[in-house]
């Protein structure tokens, strides 16, 4: 867990890069200490680090020896996402809308491990999780807002571009 004195250390170990409204959050460790995660407690901490070290040369061979033992990514909004995972909100009809998270984990990963991960990132993220509550205003908004005289006016395309993107876009 980070302090309010360890956020603001200098030399810090985090380091934050922004694009367009996005973010990425790295920090750069001294030891090869497994990479933090939702759902991982004392209890089991030491199944996370077997993992990890069971992992770590193929993390190696992929990334090189240092970005493997020495950096670990936080927020960012690229994938894998590991910190809000995917997610889908479907509209279904003007009073509601669902929403779909969906988490990323090895497939060869422990069972209890899987399940950790599964449970932290659930009760982390999501209208009712501790990173998401400020969001639940927005999507309440743009619910009700679909009820209004002038939205069932106004022909709304919600497809995002999907099946207009040309061979130069990708």
């Amino acid at each position: 867990m980070s302090t309010h004195k360890a956020l603001f250390a200098d030399p810090n170990p985090n380091h934050h890069v922004f694009v367009n409204g996005h973010s990425l959050t790295f920090r750069v460790v001294d030891d090869d200490s497994p990479r933090r995660a939702h759902g991982i407690t004392k209890f089991n901490y030491d199944a996370l680090l077997q993992h990890h070290r069971r992992t770590l040369p193929e993390a190696e061979r992929r990334l090189g020896h240092y970005r493997a033992r020495h950096i670990h990514l936080a927020n960012h909004s690229l994938v894998p996402n590991t910190v809000l995972g995917f997610r889908l909100a479907l509209p279904r009809g003007p009073p509601a809308t669902e929403f779909w998270h969906f988490g990323l984990v090895e497939k060869d990963m422990a069972k209890d491990l899987h399940h950790a991960f599964a449970q932290g990132s659930s009760q982390g993220n999501g209208a009712a999780g501790l990173n998401e509550q400020d969001d639940i205003d927005n999507w309440r908004q743009v619910t009700e807002a679909s009820k209004s005289p002038v939205a069932r006016r106004v022909r709304q395309i919600v497809s995002m571009g999907s099946g207009r993107t040309l061979r130069h876009d990708i």
